[in-house]
């Protein structure tokens, strides 16, 4: 099925620091969209808003990195598939960069795509080699363009797994906090709406300041 990419004006009121009136966030979702695209588009994943105001994101169906214009009603793929520099094999979703860029991690190749704040493929990056840890491990970037992710496997005996931040700037690696290792709780088999057999697995992760 394909869908239109639309987007709902949202009016916030932001948390203030000390009256108390403002300590309130409505969300509106009524009325019509801010912006429509017109073009038909197959899957939408997690998405970035880049520094020009287009928007970058993943459709994973079409297996592109496409960026939308809704100021133009405009959507254009960026690079290609393939394995030369700025290209990709399986992109995952668009991260915001924090500079007004957006990382696009691929899960085929083991780095990622850099995406400019004017929507231009701008290289790769974040590779296996460099950072030690798959690009799509990573969850997000701060304003310094330090990257967030979940650490490799505990070492033996521990019940958790670190919450990493890389600086590129410096190829260091900084421990933020614990994620503890809960054990799945697979629920029993049971017959689903399409008539297949299947279940749930129940993991609830929580996360622990660093000890």
């Amino acid at each position: 099925m394909r869908t239109t990419c639309q987007v709902i004006t949202l009016g916030l009121t932001l948390i203030g620091a000390t009256p108390a009136a403002a300590q309130v966030r409505t969300i509106d979702l009524t009325g019509r969209p801010a912006a429509t695209i017109s073009t038909p588009i197959s899957s939408v994943s997690r998405g970035a808003e880049l520094a020009n105001g287009k928007f970058v994101f993943v459709d994973e169906r079409e297996v592109a990195i496409q960026l939308a214009d809704f100021s133009a009603d405009a959507l254009r793929a960026l690079s290609r598939t393939g394995g030369g520099p700025g290209e990709y094999r399986r992109p995952m979703e668009a991260l915001a960069d924090g500079k007004g860029g957006a990382v696009v991690p691929d899960g085929a190749l083991g780095r990622a795509v850099l995406i400019s704040g004017g929507g231009e493929v701008v290289g790769t990056g974040f590779d296996l080699q460099t950072t030690g840890v798959i690009p799509g491990m990573i969850r997000g970037f701060d304003p310094q363009g330090r990257a967030y992710r979940r650490g490799r496997a505990a070492a033996a005996g521990r019940d958790s797994l670190p919450i990493e931040r890389w600086d590129p700037a410096t190829k260091t690696v900084a421990v933020l906090a614990w994620q503890q290792l809960v054990r799945v709780q697979p629920t029993p088999m049971r017959k689903l709406p399409d008539g297949r057999m299947g279940g749930e697995i129940v993991a609830a992760p929580e996360l622990f300041p660093m000890r």
